[in-house]
């Protein structure tokens, strides 16, 4: 009788000491939300502030991308040391200096003028086909003259070697005039083929080289043919084709390195250890492009560079 009174009296001190540690949890809960909240508000005015000062943007324009409640901001006694390391212009490092704690987020530009970027690293001496551009808001301050018609550029010889989400630039180029659309330019005589299909091709599918043939181009072959020396990888198809059909730009467009979705391999190495995590593509990106990824087991999201087709980098 005397255990039975006493265990009922540990319970419900214990359930006395649970009611206290709960209510006494509460408004530390309560305030640790409502300092994510304060410290996201600083965050956010001085991302939108550093971002204008770089791109020349209105502040009144800019949105910064923080919002995200996984995403968890210290207390800096000192400002944040904002940068933005790449060349998107929109992913931002921020650095608390005071202990090197550092995340990656992404600001937002409306209104922003467009232009376009390049789709894949280039030599110099390179053609530019339309399938290594796309027309994109360019929302940064630039040196250098923009290309706005890429019929001016399609068919050129670049002069310098570019990099993947570089901007496309007047200077990248041989002396050209820009009245919006371009000079004839002559083929040489390699240039002789084009690429017929091996089989069936759905739409929106990934091209590779093993899809198609090289043929020697004859008169029956459309204007708008894609030639040989095209990396097909970088395309994918707007419509069916079937077995012979021509690859033509009229059939094809510029594919996403990533698409959202899309389930990845990412490595993590640090030092003599490699982690490799499978995680899903919050959203598309392409070559170039940071994008948010999703790890399949935690949930955890972190941001990636795209670095080829279905291929991402952890931002360190």
């Amino acid at each position: 009788m005397k255990t039975a009174m006493a265990d009922d009296c540990v319970n419900r001190i214990r359930g006395l000491l649970t009611l206290v540690l709960l209510v006494l949890a509460s408004p530390h809960l309560l305030a640790t939300q409502l300092d994510q909240v304060t410290l996201k508000k600083e965050l956010e005015e001085q991302l939108i502030r550093t971002a204008a000062e770089l791109t020349g943007a209105k502040a009144s324009n800019i949105e910064a991308l923080i919002w995200d409640n996984r995403l968890k901001i210290i207390d800096c006694e000192e400002e944040y040391l904002i940068t933005f390391p790449f060349s998107d212009g929109v992913t931002a490092k921020v650095v608390c200096p005071e202990n090197s704690w550092s995340i990656f987020t992404r600001i937002k530009i409306h209104n922003s003028e467009f232009g376009f970027r390049y789709l894949r690293n280039l030599s110099e001496g390179d053609t530019l086909s339309r399938g290594d551009v796309e027309r994109q808001a360019i929302n940064h301050k630039l040196k250098g003259d923009m290309v706005t018609h890429i019929a001016d550029v399609i068919g050129r010889s670049l002069k310098r070697s570019v990099k993947a989400s570089n901007v496309v630039m007047v200077e990248d180029y041989e002396e050209i005039g820009f009245s919006g659309a371009a000079k004839d330019d002559d083929r040489s005589a390699t240039e002789t083929y084009v690429l017929i299909s091996n089989g069936s091709i759905t739409r929106g599918q990934r091209l590779s080289p093993e899809l198609f043939t090289p043929t020697i181009q004859t008169e029956q072959a459309p204007k708008d043919a894609l030639l040989q020396g095209v990396e097909v990888k970088h395309l994918e198809t707007t419509r069916d084709l079937t077995s012979g059909e021509y690859l033509r730009k009229s059939n094809t467009k510029p594919t996403l390195a990533v698409r959202k979705g899309e389930i990845l391999t990412l490595s993590i190495v640090r030092g003599m250890i490699s982690i490799t995590a499978q995680v899903r593509a919050s959203e598309g990106g392409k070559i170039g492009e940071v994008i948010e990824l999703e790890n399949i087991d935690s949930g955890n999201l972190v941001l990636g560079m795209v670095v080829d087709i279905g291929k991402v980098e952890l931002l360190n």
